[in-house]
Parts: structure tokens; C-alpha cells; sequence
């Protein structure tokens, strides 16, 4: 995949939601937590268990961006193998979520719930949790520093004007030449430097920055 064919955003989750279910005497306590890594994400689980040591499993997964390479982990934490950890991924994937991390905390109330039941109880506690979270859009940029000299001023201006509602910031600067920072989403970098050459007859210079994600 090359760089202007990568997602131009993604979503993940503003705040720490959370959500209680109750299934036959077990208590389910489901967060959502935002991670920008999976040490951010493992710090939050340990958080999670050291506050509530009392609990009998403190089951995780999480999807840790970007989407092009997402890295997912989950842990049953001595459930039945699949029937807590893979649930909770599930929730993160029905939502497209990254950058994010679910913890479900169970205190168990004296039934078995079996594989099943218990898959359906973690699940449906992420879910919940997942339902109920602020989410927000990371948007994917670059700054393009624009060099060009005077005599292709009109040319840069009327590109920029005609493209103005994919420009997402424009910085001018009228020194000895012309200076212009442009941020734009990633998939649209390549036909904003074509025309910008094509428009000043390949003498404007095209200098491309990543943008941190935010």
C-alpha cells in the first residue's frame, strides 16, 4: 500500500466509557479506553486489575492504529479459551475502532455460564460499553511547503482557490519568494503537487511533511 492510498481517517474513542450488565449472579464491568500503543493499553489493564483486585478475571483486547497495520491482541485471562478475549475484540471490530482498548472485569456470582454463555456475556457487556463511547475521527495529513517565485503568484492562488475546500489550512508568506504551507489529507497530496507543477510549468518545489495524527 503506498502513501496515498492509505486511509485518510479513522475512529477511535474521545473518553473512558463504561457500561455494567449482570448475568445469572455475575457482574460484568465493560470499559473503552482510547491508546495510542500497546504499552498505553497494558498500563490500562494493570490500572484496571490493580483497582479491582477483588474481581475474578480481567479479560482485554484491544486494536492499536493505524488501520494499514493495526496490531490486535486480546486475553481470556483464564477464561475458556475464546470465550472472553475474542468477544471483546469483536466489539473494537464491529465499530472499526483503533486506537483503543476494552477491558471487561468479571466478578463471578456463583454459576457457570459455560463457553457460550460466557462469550455471549462478555460480548454483550463490550458491546455496550463500545454502543455507549464518544467516538472521534483522526484525521490523516500532510503539510506541503509550496515554494515558487512572484511571476507564478496568480497561478498558485488560483489553484489554491479552486481547491479550497480540500485545503485544510493554508499559510502564506511573501518574503524574497512566495511561501506557502498547505495541510491536506493524505490521498489527496498527489493531484494537489501535480497541479501545482503543472499550473507554474514545473517550477514551483513541492516539500511533503507527515502530519502527526490527531
Amino acid at each position: 500500500m503506498t502513501q496515498h492510498e492509505l486511509p485518510d481517517q479513522y475512529l477511535t474513542v474521545a473518553r473512558v466509557s463504561k457500561a455494567e450488565t449482570k448475568v445469572k449472579g455475575s457482574r460484568f464491568l465493560a470499559e473503552v479506553h482510547p491508546a495510542v500503543d500497546e504499552s498505553q493499553a497494558r498500563g490500562i489493564v494493570h490500572s484496571i486489575e490493580k483497582r479491582d483486585y477483588d474481581a475474578t478475571h480481567h479479560c482485554s483486547a484491544w486494536r492499536i492504529a493505524p488501520p494499514e497495520a493495526v496490531v490486535e491482541r486480546f486475553d481470556d485471562d483464564g477464561e475458556p479459551s475464546g470465550s472472553a478475549g475474542r468477544p471483546l475484540l469483536n466489539a473494537l471490530r464491529s465499530r472499526q475502532l483503533y486506537g483503543a482498548v476494552v477491558v471487561v472485569t468479571r466478578w463471578f456470582g456463583g454459576t457457570k455460564l459455560g463457553v457460550g454463555g460466557l462469550a455471549r456475556a462478555y460480548g454483550e457487556a463490550a458491546m455496550a460499553a463500545v454502543g455507549a463511547a464518544t467516538l472521534r475521527t483522526i484525521y490523516r495529513e500532510v503539510e506541503i511547503l509550496v515554494r515558487a517565485n512572484y511571476d507564478h503568484v496568480g497561478a498558485v492562488e488560483a489553484i489554491l482557490g479552486r481547491e479550497a475546500a480540500k485545503l485544510r489550512g493554508v499559510e502564506r508568506d511573501y518574503g524574497s519568494a512566495l511561501k506557502v504551507r498547505v495541510r491536506i489529507l493524505r490521498g489527496d497530496q498527489d493531484r494537489f503537487v501535480s497541479l501545482l507543477r503543472e499550473g507554474t510549468g514545473g517550477q514551483a518545489s513541492c516539500e511533503v511533511r507527515i502530519l502527526r495524527s490527531e
